[in-house]
């Protein structure tokens, strides 16, 4: 009996310490994970040095983003806008910062000025890529959309696509706000 209790405590043990070992490589590989560097979502209205090292982009480009959006069930991987003052929107596109780690960080912050979104793209706010999904399956429900593209003419969007079954559509959108 004695030398079946040596042999559990052995293997329990030895279990214990591979798990340790484990743990300890999963926390290094995710403390070394690329995208730990980068800004925290939470502090971005806080921290003006941040905004100031925003990259400056234009409204093609916020839109063009913006559309890349699917639904998730997370707030992460999808283009998000984290903070607006007087003169600029901010936007970056967060991942969580590890693993085990709930904190959400963008590699890099963008910026893109508040009057030209205001001009160009009156429902930057609302409209994204989730938007465009839903207003394509109502206009074509149950019938699966396989790919799509959508470009900002105006205050319209125009969006181009294929259907499950292969046939194409050419759609124009108005805006959120513009409805």
């Amino acid at each position: 009996m004695k030398i079946a209790n040596k042999y559990v405590v052995t293997l329990i043990h030895n279990l214990w310490k591979a798990t340790s070992i484990t743990l300890t490589m999963i926390s290094a590989a995710t403390a070394c994970t690329p995208w730990q560097q980068g800004f925290q979502v939470e502090e971005v209205p806080h921290k003006q040095e941040w905004q100031k090292q925003a990259i400056s982009v234009n409204v093609s480009q916020f839109f063009n983003d913006r559309m890349q959006n699917r639904l998730r069930k997370a707030q992460v991987g999808n283009w998000m806008i984290l903070h607006e003052d007087a003169q600029f929107v901010y936007f970056g596109y967060p991942r969580f910062a590890g693993i085990f780690d709930d904190r959400r960080l963008v590699e890099n912050l963008y910026r893109v000025p508040l009057t030209e979104l205001n001009q160009d793209f009156p429902g930057w706010r609302q409209c994204d890529g989730i938007w465009v999904q839903t207003e394509l399956q109502k206009e074509y429900p149950g019938q699966g959309i396989s790919q799509w593209q959508a470009q900002l003419k105006g205050e319209q969007i125009h969006v181009q696509g294929q259907l499950g079954s292969g046939k194409t559509f050419d759609l124009i959108l108005k805006n959120k706000n513009q409805q």
